[in-house]
């Protein structure tokens, strides 16, 4: 009998462990939610800022190639550091993860197109500008999956 009452304690001490554990995945869209609502205005405050800076670097007569890549690294840094806001969101559920990695490789993958298209801007090629369509063409797929992703799961948690 005393064997049985401590393996119902150990169960029940297992069971209690598992459920504490457990992901939430409505707490974990939240916590996405709040930090994508933050990095929207940042990331919007960014891209303007790229904008300005490009066109007073492109309207140069002479195209300064180190101011262009000094505007291009200040972006690439913002968008790091958005990148690295977004790893600090903890979220355990396997649908938030999926949608975190998704806003990630998005966020990575416009990165690279927004300094190919400046690059291009500064000393146009057909290759060049081949390889652009090819990933802008993946950005925009990856974009479509991640909007599909992002109002899927704001259908199932925001009743």
């Amino acid at each position: 009998m005393k064997k049985l009452a401590t393996i119902g304690a150990v169960a029940l001490l297992a069971f209690s462990v598992t459920a504490c554990n457990k992901a939430d995945p409505a707490v974990d869209y939240k916590k996405f939610q709040e930090w994508y609502q933050v990095q929207e205005q940042t990331q919007a405050t960014a891209q303007a800022e790229l904008q300005k800076q490009l066109t007073e670097v492109m309207s140069q007569a002479q195209k300064d190639p180190k101011a262009l890549e000094a505007v291009l690294n200040t972006f690439a840094g913002k968008v790091q550091e958005t990148l690295k806001s977004l790893d600090a969101v903890d979220v355990k559920s396997a649908e938030i993860k999926a949608l975190k990695d998704k806003t990630k490789a998005v966020l990575g993958l416009s990165n690279e197109v927004i300094s190919e298209q400046v690059k291009v801007m500064a000393a146009p090629t057909a290759e060049a500008q081949q390889a652009i369509q090819a990933k802008a063409t993946q950005l925009n797929q990856a974009a479509q999956e991640l909007q599909k992703l992002q109002a899927d799961l704001k259908a199932k948690f925001e009743k």
